[in-house]
């Protein structure tokens, strides 16, 4: 019989199969190591300063400069940025005219008014200047920001928590301003990001342990405000600014704790307050009685009216804590001090227990709030220094006393013959979401990270993205 050359027929159709089912996985596994690879490497474009004339960014080592024409500049140690005169779209680098936008790489970070960034810079031109961006990996740009929102000697889980809100936070923002060709500003406005000078080792260690764990609700990621202090109670995010998400609502705080912000006591002259109405295009004439009409189950003020001699108006105590000042009406659970008259519902406020326990100062805070106000006497401040480990017992003495505190006027709307509107309240912040001084209090009872951030987002589902 005469030897045949080749393959057999049957052999050949099925090496192809092989061959195919080869190819198919082979595809897959590229395509799940390109989507692997890819949500490793998300980096975010973080505004540090926007619309600037000038400045300086310097390095430990070479610094590379690219521009819009491709065109490559290499400097050593510093460079020096002004714009220029004619165009908005060139500036000079070192006396030498690039075209924006130019990226800036280095092998060691880079510094931009003395603080120093990992990750690499861009300059984006704006209507006034150039804006300084820092393109940074998430997990990095989390490192420069927990710090600047909790304390790091904090319990674990309680940082764990913030660690996953505010990477929630920032996927789900991204592209928050890309008209100015950033994603997010490293201001209170998005988050503080205040890079490498934040990074402490337990935050970064809360961070690791989280690495790519966000909120979901449904399909997308979730909506997680966070707040410094709920004062006792949450509030709901259609209260405070609109729509309706079901896992944003008021909750009771399972545990009393105390804080910097427990207790806090302004004055605002009328003058002031009629004045920022204005700016805002509310005009009442002069300000005659100011009330709470409503308040949420928790005790905040829902709304606030204001009564004047050309008519009244009604508006969220929300909105009239940012027109005063977030600063100054730092959360609207608070009561207007001698005025009872026209308020549909209490308007007092019950005082938060002072427990014994364990007081933290964060940046010390609560120790420059009192001593500015006057709480401890000479004597103490001078036991404290000679006994700093008394220092717990005397932060509990003044937070009494401040909760005790009355006023020195008589006053029926107003004190200072009716020229000033006092407002006494607690807590710091919108009050929508996690309360971070509330989830410390969890952490330190034993509650895991997971525990805390289903309580404040209840219904949301944890999910790991990379």
């Amino acid at each position: 019989m005469k030897k045949q050359h080749g393959f057999p027929i049957k052999q050949l159709v099925k090496l192809a199969s092989y061959t195919s089912i080869f190819l198919v996985l082979s595809f897959f596994l590229i395509f799940l190591f390109a989507q692997e690879s890819a949500a490793k490497n998300i980096y975010l474009k973080i505004g540090l300063a926007t619309n600037q004339k000038t400045g300086s960014i310097s390095s430990k080592s070479r610094i590379y400069c690219k521009d819009a024409s491709g065109r490559t500049l290499k400097v050593s140690g510093r460079i020096l940025l002004k714009t220029h005169s004619l165009s908005s779209k060139k500036i000079y680098i070192n006396n030498k005219c690039l075209s924006l936008p130019i990226t800036i790489h280095s092998k060691t970070p880079i510094y931009w008014n003395k603080r120093p960034y990992r990750g690499w810079f861009k300059l984006y031109p704006s209507s006034n200047g150039f804006n300084v961006i820092n393109i940074v990996g998430i997990e990095q740009y989390l490192r420069g920001v927990l710090k600047m929102e909790v304390n790091p000697s904090w319990e674990m889980e309680a940082l764990k928590a913030q660690a996953i809100v505010a990477r929630t936070y920032a996927l789900r923002n991204r592209g928050k301003h890309r008209s100015q060709g950033f994603d997010l500003c490293a201001l209170p406005h998005c988050q503080v990001y205040r890079g490498i000078n934040a990074e402490d080792p337990r935050i970064n260690k809360a961070i690791a342990s989280t690495k790519g764990l966000v909120l979901y609700y449904g399909n997308n990621l979730a909506v997680t405000p966070y707040h410094s202090d709920s004062g006792g109670y949450t509030a709901n995010v259609w209260e405070v600014w609109s729509g309706h998400m079901p896992y944003l609502k008021a909750k009771k705080e399972p545990f009393s704790y105390v804080s910097p912000y427990s207790n806090w006591k302004v004055m605002i002259p009328l003058s002031e307050l009629k004045e920022k109405l204005r700016k805002n295009r509310i005009s009442v004439g002069e300000i005659r009685h100011v009330s709470i009409p409503e308040r949420d189950k928790g005790g905040r003020a829902v709304s606030v009216l204001i009564e004047g001699t050309r008519g009244k108006v009604k508006i969220k105590a929300s909105k009239f804590r940012i027109i005063v000042g977030s600063s100054k009406v730092k959360s609207t659970y608070f009561k207007i001090n001698g005025n009872s008259q026209n308020v549909t519902t209490t308007n007092n406020i019950i005082n938060q227990p002072v427990e014994e326990e364990k007081l933290y100062d964060h940046e010390g805070v609560l120790f420059a709030s009192f001593i500015k106000k006057g709480v401890f006497s000479t004597e103490e401040l001078m036991d404290m220094l000679v006994h700093p480990e008394k220092k717990p017992h005397y932060l509990r003495l003044a937070l009494q006393r401040q909760s005790g505190i009355k006023s020195k006027h008589s006053f029926s709307r107003y004190s200072a013959n009716g020229k000033v509107l006092i407002l006494e309240g607690k807590g710091w912040g919108h009050g929508v979401g996690m309360s971070q001084w509330g989830a410390k209090a969890m952490a330190e009872h034993g509650w895991n990270f997971k525990k805390i951030l289903m309580y404040y987002y209840p219904g949301t589902k944890l999910r790991k993205v990379y």
